[in-house]
């Protein structure tokens, strides 16, 4: 199913084919991975789990999706929306490495702030980065979102927290 599109991208529902691929280019990527889960690659069992426990669900545009260049149908990372509450989602994304520097992270993070705000109507939308990953927070403030305070995140360590100003 797809949950979202942009002009570039498509971000759809996990096909059981989607885990390998998955795994290769981002669970497993040290490069990837630096900035995600305090740092640690998945092994394919690790990655499986994490799947199953955040990605979307059947016809869901709420959870984490797999994320793919709509020309060529090339599997480039994942994103999607984390639901807090009724009234609180987190936008979130991961590019494999190859795809760095394209400015996709700014194209997947809109789609997913006008799905959050226009479509599934919450009010407020987060993100959390890595404070060294300073490509991902540029990104995050040039979609007009604001730095909030540093956290701290069981199973991904001290994070900057964001906030989309409508």
């Amino acid at each position: 199913m797809i949950i979202l599109e942009s002009k570039r991208l498509i971000l759809k529902t996990l096909e059981n084919s989607n885990i390998q691929e998955l795994h290769k280019k981002i669970f497993s990527d040290v490069d990837v991975m630096r900035y995600a889960f305090a740092g640690k690659t998945f092994t394919l069992e690790e990655s499986e789990i994490f799947i199953d426990k955040y990605f979307a669900k059947a016809s869901s545009k709420v959870g984490i999706g797999v994320l793919f260049d709509k020309e060529d149908n090339t599997l480039i990372g994942l994103a999607g929306l984390i639901k807090f509450n009724e009234n609180d989602c987190e936008i979130g994304f991961m590019l494999a490495k190859e795809f760095w520097g394209n400015g996709y992270a700014k194209e997947i993070g809109k789609a997913q702030i006008d799905l959050a705000n226009n479509e599934l109507n919450f009010e407020h939308i987060y993100a959390t980065a890595n404070p060294e990953n300073k490509n991902s927070l540029k990104a995050l403030m040039n979609l007009n979102m604001s730095y909030l305070k540093d956290i701290y995140l069981d199973d991904r360590g001290i994070r900057k927290l964001l906030i989309y100003k409508f």
